[in-house]
C-alpha cells in the first residue's frame, strides 16, 4: 500500500509487558507525504521504538495509526514494503556486493537497472565501478573492507533498491566525521526530493535541512 497523503499517529503509547514505565505515552504525530521531518530526543525518549511501531516491528500498547485516513490494523507488511530503512550501523554480510544491496534476493532475481539506479542515488556508483569486479565484488565479514562512510552509503543504496515511498534514517550519521556527515546529509536530501524522509538524531545540527523537527520528549514540533 503506497502513501498517498499522510501517516497519522493518534495517542500512541508503548510499554513492555514486564515493565510499568511507558517508553512512549500519548503521542500524536502527523507525517504528510513529502515531509522532511526530523525526530530529536535524548537516549530513552523512544526514537527507535517509535520507528519500529511505524514499521510494524512493534505493536503499540495504546492508540491507533492511520494511513491516508484508514486505520492500520494487523497487516503492516503493506507499509514496511514501502519503507527504506538505514540504521545507525549498516550490517554487511560476507558475499557479493550486489546481494548486500538487493537484500534477500537470489542472484537471478537481482535487477541491474535497480542496482544502478539505487547506487547512483546513494552516490556509490563511481566507487563500485572502480572495484575490480564491480557489483560482483566480495564483501568481507561485516564489510570490514569498506570504510564507515562507504558502508552507510551502501545502506542507503539497499534502502533505495525497492524505490520506497518513505526513507527512514535512524542515527545514520552518528559514526561519521563532520565533513562526511555533511556531505552524506546533503546527498540524502537530494535523493529524497520526491519521498517522505524521517531523520532520527540526538543532534540538532544533523537535522538542520529538515522542514519540520519534532521533539519526542516535549511531544511538539520545534520547527
Amino acid at each position: 500500500m503506497k502513501l498517498k497523503n499522510k501517516i497519522e499517529l493518534r495517542n500512541i503509547s508503548f510499554k513492555y509487558q514486564e515493565g510499568n514505565t511507558h517508553i512512549i505515552k500519548s503521542l500524536n504525530l502527523n507525517i504528510q507525504k513529502g515531509d522532511k521531518i526530523g525526530l530529536v530526543g535524548e537516549s530513552g525518549t523512544g526514537k527507535s521504538t517509535l520507528i519500529n511501531i511505524i514499521m510494524g516491528l512493534l505493536k503499540q500498547t495504546g492508540g491507533k495509526i492511520y494511513l491516508d485516513n484508514k486505520e492500520l490494523l494487523t497487516d503492516k507488511n503493506q507499509v514496511i514494503a514501502n519503507i527504506g530503512y538505514v540504521p545507525q550501523e549498516v550490517f554487511l554480510f560476507e558475499g557479493e556486493l550486489k546481494k548486500n544491496i538487493a537484500l534477500g534476493l537470489d542472484t537471478e532475481k537481482i535487477s541491474e537497472e535497480k542496482l544502478n539506479r539505487a547506487s547512483s542515488a546513494a552516490q556509490i556508483i563511481k566507487f563500485v565501478k572502480d572495484l575490480d569486479k564491480g557489483f560482483d565484488s566480495l564483501v568481507e565479514e561485516n564489510g570490514r573492507n569498506f570504510s564507515v562512510g562507504q558502508k552507510q552509503r551502501i545502506g542507503v543504496a539497499r534502502a533505495l533498491y525497492k524505490d520506497p515511498d518513505i526513507l527512514i534514517l535512524d542515527e545514520s550519521t552518528s559514526s561519521l566525521d563532520l565533513e562526511t556527515e555533511e556531505k552524506f546529509i546533503e546527498d540524502v536530501f537530494n535523493i529524497s526530493e520526491n519521498k517522505t524522509l524521517i531523520f532520527i538524531s540526538h543532534k540538532m545540527s544533523a537535522l538542520n535541512k529538515c522542514d519540520k523537527i519534532f521533539d519526542l520528549k516535549q511531544k511538539v514540533f520545534i520547527k
